[in-house]
């Protein structure tokens, strides 16, 4: 067993570090760059994000509970290696087996969540920014209605100062 650290760190290098530097060097590439071997290996650089979205929404559930599981961080690592290498084609595999028929299936109802989410959030945060907006006007208003205060009251009880000498 190679441990929890050394698991995780395995888990990072195969699979965000190595696929983050393989999208890199892709975005580097030119239109007259690519040709059919480039675009395949582009479509899997694709496949494998889409694949590792998906694994990191079912880790944030499952995470907790598999990290108890003997050689658990090992096969995570294998399977990351699997997916990320381009001899076995993993998440081209997954892709084309489980992610694009559920997408495909979903895909209107998925668009219409999205559209309706933005306008949800862009509706809150409108709503938000004018409350936090009015806040600090009221809190700046009332600091300077204080300030204020305080130096009439500094003003009068210099002048009774003067008086009394």
């Amino acid at each position: 067993m190679i441990g929890y650290t050394i698991g995780r760190l395995g888990c990072i290098v195969v699979g965000q570090l190595y696929p983050m530097y393989r999208t890199f060097k892709a975005c580097k590439r030119t239109q007259e760059d690519i040709d059919d071997e480039k675009l395949d290996e582009l479509h899997r650089i694709l496949f494998f994000w889409a694949v590792n979205g998906l694994m990191a929404f079912a880790e944030w559930w499952f995470d907790f509970f598999m990290s108890w599981v003997p050689m658990y961080y090992e096969a995570k690592v294998l399977l990351l290696f699997w997916l990320v290498s381009s001899n076995f084609a993993g998440s081209q595999f997954i892709y084309d087996n489980f992610v694009e028929e559920a997408l495909s299936t979903n895909e209107v109802h998925i668009d219409e969540s999205l559209e309706l989410s933005k306008a949800a959030f862009k509706k809150g945060t409108s709503r938000a920014f004018s409350f936090l907006g009015t806040s600090i006007v009221n809190i700046v208003a009332q600091a300077l209605h204080k300030s204020q205060e305080a130096m009439v009251e500094r003003v009068a009880k210099g002048k009774e100062a003067v008086v009394e000498e």
